[in-house]
Order: C-alpha cells, then sequence, then structure tokens
C-alpha cells in the first residue's frame, strides 16, 4: 500500500475519533443501544428504511406512488412517537450528512466528479 494511501486511512480514523466525541454521536449511540435491546422494534425500523429506500429508488425512476408515501409517512410518524427511536433516527440522519460532506469535500479537493 502506498505511503499516501496510509495516511490518507490513518486520518479516516482520526475523524471517526472526532465524530465519536461529538453530542450527535453520543446520543445517536444512546439512543442505538434502546433500539437493539428491542429486536422487533429494531426490524420494524429496518423494514420501514428499506420501505423506503425502494420508494426513493421507485421515484428516481419516474413512477410516483403517493400511497405508498403515505404509508411510509404514517409509519416514520408512529416510530417516531417513542423519543429514543426519534434520537436514533433523527442523529443518524444528521451523522449520514456529515459522512456525505466530508465525502464530497474529499472526491471534490481530488477533482473527482462523482455523483452523490
Amino acid at each position: 500500500m502506498e505511503k499516501y494511501t496510509e495516511e490518507a486511512i490513518e486520518m479516516a480514523g482520526k475523524i471517526s475519533e472526532i465524530i465519536k466525541k461529538s453530542h450527535t454521536y453520543r446520543e445517536y449511540e444512546k439512543a442505538m443501544e434502546y433500539v437493539k435491546d428491542k429486536p422487533e422494534l429494531m426490524e420494524k425500523i429496518n423494514r420501514l428504511k428499506s420501505k423506503h429506500m425502494e420508494y426513493a429508488n421507485e421515484r428516481n425512476q419516474g413512477h410516483e406512488n403517493f400511497d405508498k408515501e403515505k404509508y411510509i409517512s404514517q409509519e416514520f410518524y408512529k416510530l417516531m412517537l417513542d423519543k429514543e427511536v426519534e434520537t436514533f433516527l433523527m442523529n443518524e440522519e444528521k451523522l449520514v450528512k456529515i459522512f456525505s460532506e466530508i465525502y464530497l469535500k474529499v472526491a471534490e479537493s481530488c477533482s473527482l466528479d462523482v455523483f452523490m
């Protein structure tokens, strides 16, 4: 492995450690433990995320299904009534945005033209 590659991977580890110290990550981790302790809840969240991704892909292909969108929205709303689940999902979304921003910054700095 090239020296520069090793350095970049080492820096990625440092970025991870910085993120893990954030309030957002600590709250996410705490809420994730709550969710993991309830396997049926975790399964419900994962199924709903999967349906949401499926819907997003269909929509990107020009297939609108408002009934599916309404169902997904209602199910997310029901899940969000549990404050720990709300904390889990909201902080997960924040973390994904952070990772996306980091990825885009690195890609742009290296003149990579990628879609995100």
